[in-house]
């Protein structure tokens, strides 16, 4: 027939950011090796490129990218030590009125957590990140996506006796900030790297500690869905990779600069905002002139589509 033609018609869609509830809490190791810098010299915790300087200036950039009016985020913040070897901690961010999260960048660089410099500390991995659980059940949105977001530039030096953890912890509150500790008796290993039986000890005990407790829904409800990146800064070897498989379920990141650490936290940054295609839905207007007639029914259409990956 040749008054009857196929007509062919193109819409072209992309990706959209869109507003997803999610809570987040970053963990930041406080032991004195932050002191150092990522080659390992010594520098002094407030020297540029003390480790924990860079980690600073690069949760300056984290917290500025997603913390905008745009994005439904709220963040949170756990920090982790010891004094010495007589007790371990870890410490969350409280922002006024009891609340554990913030929406403003300012308030996250200016809690005590971040403002107060690490001093002679190990590293009791497992204590930041049962905090963060818990902080995460406590305290966040049921309808939010939830991330733990562990910052460390060492493996674990400590680990716990018989499970013990932020339950049994004594908690105190100060200025900005709460505070769960435990003694000596409730917690083993020497807060440092200089034997390998200590490394596998505590190693072993975070493993046996993040499945008996922080990663346990009876514990923590909800924590099954909670996505995990692990980031270390400034450390190598093979207890370090097998710490951030770990801590690290959602990602694993080594950084050994603080041009490294900007792109890992980047990249983290871009696997949570959300995106979705623009057009899901959608309706055609007939352009066509008034001296046109569809002939058929809709089964005579035809649908085809490039998907976005």
């Amino acid at each position: 027939n040749p008054y009857q033609f196929d007509v062919t018609l193109d819409i072209i869609g992309g990706l959209t950011e869109i507003s997803v509830p999610t809570d987040i809490v970053f963990v930041i190791d406080k032991s004195g090796s932050m002191a150092f810098d990522v080659a390992g010299n010594n520098v002094g915790v407030n020297h540029r490129n003390s480790r924990w300087n860079i980690s600073k200036r690069g949760l300056t950039k984290f917290v500025d990218e997603l913390l905008v009016p745009e994005k439904d985020v709220r963040m949170g913040v756990v920090t982790f030590g010891s004094d010495g070897t007589s007790s371990v901690w870890a410490e969350q961010a409280n922002y006024g009125d009891g609340s554990r999260f913030t929406t403003d960048p300012s308030s996250i660089m200016n809690n005590p957590t971040i403002t107060e410099n690490p001093e002679n500390s190990g590293t009791p991995t497992y204590m930041g990140i049962e905090l963060a659980a818990k902080t995460l059940a406590d305290h966040g949105r049921q309808n939010a996506k939830k991330y733990i977001i562990t910052l460390t530039d060492g493996v674990s030096t400590f680990y716990p006796k018989s499970d013990y953890g932020i339950q049994e912890a004594s908690k105190t509150e100060s200025r900005g900030k709460v505070i769960y500790s435990l003694g000596k008796q409730y917690c083993s290993g020497t807060g440092n790297e200089q034997t390998q039986e200590n490394i596998i000890n505590s190693y072993n005990g975070l493993v046996r500690h993040l499945n008996n407790r922080a990663y346990n829904s009876n514990y923590y409800p909800g924590i099954e869905t909670v996505g995990h990146f692990g980031v270390s800064l400034g450390a190598n070897g093979e207890y370090i990779s097998k710490t951030l498989t770990a801590i690290g379920s959602s990602g694993k990141y080594n950084a050994a600069s603080e041009a490294s650490l900007n792109e890992a936290l980047q990249t983290i940054s871009e696997r949570i905002s959300s995106y979705k295609n623009n057009i899901i839905l959608g309706s055609l207007t007939d352009q066509m002139s008034s001296y046109v007639t569809f002939q058929g029914d809709h089964t005579n259409i035809k649908f085809s589509a490039l998907e976005l990956i």
